[in-house]
């Protein structure tokens, strides 16, 4: 029997106005890792420097977001949830975006995976409560 490795991309995003003390070589070294550790084939990693998560005009996470529609991915890798988006409508159509895809979103450092139950409860209740502040 063999197992078919999940195809992953990972997100990476620093932002100028808040910047969280992780480098994008950081964040890159951990999604790799990660990758690593699920058993996951990170084909592509797209990245948006200095550019704030409060909107969706990044051209990586564009350009991710089209491969995800595209379904070039299982999963999609990012440090944490605000490195995908810090707007709560967008950061739910991006997730919806992804859902519809069968593409589980994945925070490495809070160790949340969408595509558990406890996954998405713990994502909905980070979005609402704090992660966006």
């Amino acid at each position: 029997m063999t197992t078919q490795l999940r195809r992953a991309c990972a997100y990476i995003r620093v932002s100028r106005e808040r910047e969280d003390g992780i480098s994008p070589e950081q964040q890159n070294e951990k999604a790799e890792l990660q990758a690593r550790l699920l058993g996951l084939d990170l084909i592509k990693v797209y990245q948006d420097i200095d550019i704030s998560g409060r909107s969706d005009r990044r051209p990586g996470f564009q350009e991710m977001i089209q491969d995800v529609r595209a379904g070039k991915y299982d999963v999609v890798l990012v440090y944490k949830l605000d490195r995908f988006c810090r707007n709560v409508k967008d950061f739910h159509h991006y997730v919806e975006v992804l859902e519809r895809q069968n593409c589980a979103l994945i925070s490495i450092s809070q160790n949340i995976d969408t595509s558990t139950p406890v996954g998405r409860l713990l994502r909905n209740i980070l979005v609402v409560n704090y992660v966006f502040d």
